[in-house]
């Protein structure tokens, strides 16, 4: 049965494969390979959470299964977390293991289960039950919000020896406790996997299930108990004012008296969520219910940044000069967005303000009660959460506000981020760390991040004179747009319009280059030599064509992340490609001297044409890039009528596995001598071959001009299916084939499959490549901070209980004693549920992880020749010994050192300045933090704990493309290295015995399909066997 399921997945039948699967699971449950299968087929199906599942079940029977396929237990766990990746929050753990927003929440809910508390225990119904519901998040806030509450119900005691509330004895606190209702606390999720997640966490906690609910869908509001409906039915929302107190709480009895929206407080703006999760909540809130957070607000600064210019825009004099003069204009046009999402610590900027609001502060009550109002379109709310979504969708709310400039420069942008009010006067903000006053590595934060609003026009300011900026909030409170005042952009091109049109109005956004999926050609038109009107009204037709395309085309570049910009002001990439290109062209020329075919150039995963056009300039005479990303697609095209190579480099929208070689033509029949053309004959037919050529040229200046949509000119008559098809065609095998699909893993983007494939089916036997080789460069290593972050789940808790009695017990329910096992119990909890689910990889800039220490010199651990390996193998595997070195070493000793795009080294950062109140806000936390660091520093023996690893590019000429630490090339953020956790760390041998027994580290690389896997042992040179486990047990 499980051969016939998977033989039916290799086939396409999904439905089929999913019923036979689906059975054999549930008559054998303990069968690993038929839950593996299941989990692939619901992959298929875009089902990422079951998925997510099915793999876990089969990595865990794997695990404890013998006989089974060797590797099943590998694969099995992989995918389990590349499809958790899909379904848990972005970078969940570092933001679960961030102590600053642990203490946030920790003080938060304190308050909130002590004003809950308190509020239940004023009413005549005072042993009803406290209920609170939690939206999102991990669980960490509903589980410390749980033994809170029961710390308040039932007394302390109770919740202590029942760690955390959960299973203590209701008798224990007293006569009043064993009547009460208890706690009922209701965790909402939006997938079935962090519900069956936030179960495992719950029963880890020893919290009951019927007081710790985890469910897909909001409790039901039902009949209100009789209390409450004598109460009269209508709830006030704490901090609501006497007009705002219209909750519903009448029309349903579950009576909350919490809401906390856990999930929707991170460094995204997420109104629209927000006011469906408040709708929801409506109906169901008690009289003076709490909303936690209970207001929102966006904050801005002026800044200054080359750097932060140089994520959203080329440095068009830069690009000039490293290209050999190409002009790269139009993708500034076509790719520049007006916001852009990162993390500004790492880049070099001036503030030119203080931080200001660029919203009205957001009330949770106001949101709730008056959602339109709030996002924009008018007064009036609704109970319906889709209503509102549909009423605010389409709309836009507009404001003005006037900037005090403290500094004089250019103000490139305004960087902004977004804050939460928890509990009052205690806020969580996600602004820069050095804003923030925050001690912590920014790097081991990615989810503390900014949205960076550009201004066009960089106004110049003066301290004194006021700046004004146009705030505009849309998409149902997601989208934000700051601008300056005189820079309001105007609107995209309508159809017709074009953009980049030349000097006499023809041509549209989208030149020199083949029609993307979808498009028409008008060749057949051509055809008709002397139809002037038919050729006006099928390039109107073009143009239009090509304006929808170009519009589309930029609305989708928002999508594209900020890597696609940056990586072109990678000034060490771009000359090394500029010098190999020219190098490899011109080889490849002279191999083929006298011969009768000219080079053909395949670009696989052009991008935006730079190595097209690098190749073109260079001499080829046919280069044919290939994009599959439509934006992208776009701006390749117009940069290529820019630089005038229509004539030679043609952009197919399209992946490399799209394209074939043009069969060659048969071989003209030979004539026997009596049907020799008489010369009348002869003349014609080099007439017409004549006419069949100015056609040609004809085509080819119009495509430098036309829209993609037009510039198929030279495709053969007949339908646009056949067109489609011949735009996919090289018309030879390619001679050289350039390419750049390196990630930081360099096989994550797959390269081998992608290559492979362009080997077998798209290149000459002989044909070389450029880049020619790759390797992979690693060193053991020993990082604190990396395996607390981004490895082991051990989340704070961030409680501060005070002695037995004290003034912290008495505000939160909590003594020392109490605190400290939550301290242990919830962790351990987490842990339990969340450890399989980390990623065993992490992207890391080494140079910004201060306590990384190198325990071995860095080793070339594998190298694939792309051009000598024929075929190229989809999976290899390597290794080499590493020197060990005599002490752990930081980067900075063994010459890494931070270069800026252009190669030159960075002087060392200064400690920025922090505003007093952020300092003052976060000085208990980050000294908290510094002290668990150094205190695990001095404790912790120096253990390789991971294996840090990057990758090199050859060249040819132009040399090696590094992404080493500090590397040029990585300054930007497109390539950073790569962090591996050891299963089982690695301890270190003290030098003396290293050199007396002529020990190494063998580090050994697996390099499959689309990843690498390192892993590490003690050696002897001159000897094969191991001394410890190595990765594949991971």
């Amino acid at each position: 049965m499980v051969a016939m399921g998977r033989q039916s997945l290799e086939h396409g039948k999904l439905d089929t494969a999913l019923t036979i699967l689906s059975k054999v699971v549930s008559q054998a449950p303990n069968h690993a390979l038929a839950w593996f299968s299941l989990g692939r087929a619901h992959l298929l199906r875009n089902s990422h959470d079951v998925a997510a599942k099915c793999y876990h079940r089969a990595a865990t029977l794997a695990a404890s299964q013998r006989g089974g396929p060797a590797n099943l237990l590998q694969v099995a766990r992989d995918n389990m977390v590349l499809c958790g990746e899909k379904v848990l929050p972005r970078d969940w753990l570092p933001a679960l293991q961030d102590a600053h927003i642990a203490a946030a929440w920790a003080e938060a809910l304190q308050h909130h289960a002590a004003a809950a508390a308190a509020a239940v225990a004023a009413t005549p119904q005072r042993d009803a039950a406290l209920r609170a519901v939690v939206v999102g998040g991990l669980g960490l806030q509903a589980l410390l919000l749980h033994a809170l509450l029961s710390c308040h119900r039932r007394g302390e005691a109770d919740a202590t020896a029942g760690g955390g509330g959960g299973g203590g004895d209701a008798a224990a606190g007293g006569e009043a406790d064993a009547t009460a209702a208890g706690v009922e606390v209701t965790w909402v999720h939006g997938d079935d996997l962090s519900r069956v997640l936030a179960a495992m966490m719950a029963v880890s906690a020893s919290v009951p299930a019927e007081e710790l609910t985890t469910t897909t869908a909001w409790p039901d509001a039902a009949a209100p108990p009789p209390a409450a409906a004598a109460a009269g039915g209508e709830a006030a929302v704490d901090g609501g004012s006497a007009d705002q107190q219209q909750a519903g709480g009448g029309e349903g009895g579950l009576q909350l008296q919490l809401v906390v929206a856990a999930g929707l407080c991170t460094a995204r703006l997420a109104l629209r969520e927000w006011a469906a999760a408040l709708a929801q909540a409506r109906p169901r809130l008690a009289p003076g219910a709490a909303l936690c957070p209970s207001a929102a607000r966006l904050v801005g600064v002026l800044a200054s940044s080359a750097d932060l210019v140089g994520m959203n825009q080329v440095d068009l004099g830069a690009m000039a000069g490293d290209s050999g003069g190409l002009r790269y204009g139009p993708a500034n046009e076509l790719l520049w967005r007006p916001a852009r999402s990162m993390q500004v610590s790492g880049f070099r900027y001036s503030l030119l303000s203080e931080p200001f609001l660029l919203l009205p502060e957001i009330s949770a009550a106001q949101l709730m009660l008056q959602p339109q109002q709030v996002l924009g379109g008018g007064g009036g709310g609704s109970s319906s959460s889709e209503s509102t979504a549909a009423a605010t969708a389409a709309v836009a709310r507009r404001h003005e506000v006037t900037v005090a400039p403290t500094a004089a420069g250019r103000a490139d942008c305004v960087i902004t981020w977004v804050e939460y009010e928890l509990a009052p006067g205690r806020w969580l903000s996600y602004a820069p760390h050095e804003l923030q006053g925050r001690a912590d590595p920014p790097a081991l934060s990615p989810h503390v991040w900014q949205r960076v609003q550009y201004l066009s026009a960089s106004p110049a300011v003066q301290p004194g004179t006021p700046v004004g900026l146009q705030v505009t909030l849309s998409g149902g409170g997601n989208d934000v747009r700051v601008e300056y005042d005189e820079d309001v952009l105007p609107p995209l091109p309508a159809a017709g319009d074009g953009v980049g049109a030349d000097a006499d109005g023809g041509g549209g956004g989208l030149p020199a280059g083949e029609p993307l999926d979808g498009g028409s050609s008008s060749s057949d038109d051509e055809e008709e030599a002397g139809a002037a009107a038919a050729k006006s009204e099928s390039a109107d037709a073009a143009a239009d064509a090509a304006a929808a395309t170009a519009a589309a085309a930029k609305a989708q570049s928002g999508m594209l992340l900020p890597y696609h910009m940056s990586m072109l002001n990678d000034r060490m990439r771009t000359r090394s490609y500029a010098a190999g290109i020219r190098a490899a062209v011109a080889e490849a020329q002279a191999q083929r001297a006298g011969g009768a075919e000219p080079l053909v150039v395949l670009d696989v995963g052009a991008g935006t044409g730079l190595l097209s056009m690098m190749a073109a300039r260079a001499g080829a005479e046919m280069v044919v890039g290939c994009e599959r990303e439509l934006a992208l697609a776009v701006a390749a095209g117009a940069l290529v009528a820019e630089n005038e190579l229509g004539d030679r480099v043609r952009i197919v929208q399209a992946h490399s596995k799209s394209l074939s070689v043009a069969p060659p033509p048969p071989p003209p029949p030979q004539p026997s001598p009596q049907d020799q053309p008489q010369p009348k004959e002869v003349g014609a037919a080099a007439a017409a071959t004549a006419a069949a050529g100015d056609t040609a040229a004809a085509s080819s200046t119009a495509s430098a001009t036309a829209t993609a949509a037009g510039a198929a000119a030279t495709a053969a008559p007949g339908s646009a299916g056949a067109a489609a098809g011949a735009s996919r065609q090289l018309p030879a095998r390619a001679g050289l084939v350039v390419h750049e699909i390196f990630g930081t893993d360099p096989l994550s983007e797959h390269i081998l499959p992608s290559l492979a494939q362009v080997q077998e089916s798209l290149a000459a036997p002989d044909a070389a490549f450029l880049p020619s080789a790759f390797r992979i460069v690693a060193a053991l290593a020993h990082s604190p901070g990396l395996q607390a972050a981004l490895r082991h789940v051990a989340p704070p808790i961030g409680l501060r209980g005070g002695a037995a009695g004290g003034a912290d017990a008495a505000a939160g329910g909590l003594s020392a004693e109490a605190a400290a096992r939550l301290e242990r119990v919830l962790p351990a909890a987490a842990g339990a549920a969340l450890q399989a689910w980390v990623p065993w990889k992490a992207e890391v800039d080494l140079m910004r992880a201060p306590d990384l220490r190198l325990l071995t010199r860095p080793v070339s651990v594998a190298t694939l020749s792309l051009q000598a390996a024929r075929p190229l193998p989809r999976a290899f595997r390597a290794a080499a010994d590493a020197e060990p070195l005599p002490a752990p070493t930081p980067l900075a000793e063994l010459g890494f050192t931070r270069c800026d795009p252009d190669g030159q080294p960075l002087p060392a950062p200064a400690a920025a300045p922090a505003p007093a109140a952020s300092a003052a806000a976060t000085t208990a936390a980050t000294a908290t933090a510094t002290e668990t660091a150094a205190a695990a520093a001095e404790v912790e023996p120096p253990v390789g704990n991971c294996v840090v690893f990057w990758f090199e590019a050859d060249c040819g000429a132009g040399g090696w493309i590094s992404t080493a630490p500090g590397s040029g090339s990585t300054y930007h953020g497109h390539w950073i290295q790569n962090v591996q956790f050891l299963p089982e760390p690695l301890p270190v041998v003290a030098p003396g015995l290293v050199a007396a027994g002529g020990l190494r580290v063998r580090i050994s690389a697996e390099c499959v399909m689309d990843r690498v896997r390192l892993s590490a042992e003690w050696a002897q040179l001159g000897d094969e066997s191991s001394s410890s486990s190595s990765g594949d047990d991971e």
